[in-house]
């Protein structure tokens, strides 16, 4: 089937759906038509004439169904009556819907939250020179319970006017050792 003519036959699947399926229904009644006169011709009752087109043709339903899968639009055709029958659902049960709703945007807020943290602390790179060379300074205590302290101000500006240090930065908060 040339592409232009799958388009086509794609758009009037979606947008014409009843008529599609009326054509659907008139062409099988007329080719169960033809198969019962046939029938006819071969010397058989009406009747039997109509079980034999009927099993011939394999069942009404299940021949609809077969031109239906095989169409170009039957994807995006049931995926539209999943989506409009789940929006019915919900807006049938409003009290559900909402708290569907507050849980996926808590699960949303959540995950977005832990991705820009872990890629804030371990994929964007530190905004220095040579992170590889970074080092924590900390003064050994003299107090039992404190093996390490942070460095005092004015350390910290001794340390900066250093010459052999490149670059000095400050934190405030708790900085877990090594």
């Amino acid at each position: 089937m040339p592409l232009l003519q799958r388009a086509l036959s794609f758009v009037r699947n979606i947008f014409e759906h009843k008529r599609v399926e009326q054509d659907l229904c008139d062409e099988i009644a007329c080719h169960l038509e033809l198969l019962v006169d046939a029938g006819i011709n071969d010397g058989l009752n009406e009747t039997e004439a109509r079980r034999k087109a009927l099993l011939e043709l394999g069942g009404i339903e299940q021949v609809k169904q077969q031109v239906r899968e095989a169409r170009a639009a039957y994807f995006f055709d049931t995926l539209l009556h999943d989506f409009r029958q789940a929006l019915s659902s919900l807006l049938k049960t409003p009290s559900f819907s909402a708290t569907a709703l507050v849980t996926l945007a808590l699960a949303f807020s959540a995950s977005i939250l832990v991705f820009c943290v872990a890629q804030a602390g371990f994929v964007r790179p530190l905004n220095y020179a040579e992170p590889n060379y970074l080092l924590q300074i900390s003064v050994e205590s003299q107090l039992p319970e404190l093996s390490q302290a942070d460095v005092s101000l004015p350390r910290f500006q001794l340390i900066r006017s250093n010459q052999d240090v490149a670059s000095v930065a400050a934190c405030a908060g708790e900085v877990l050792p090594c």
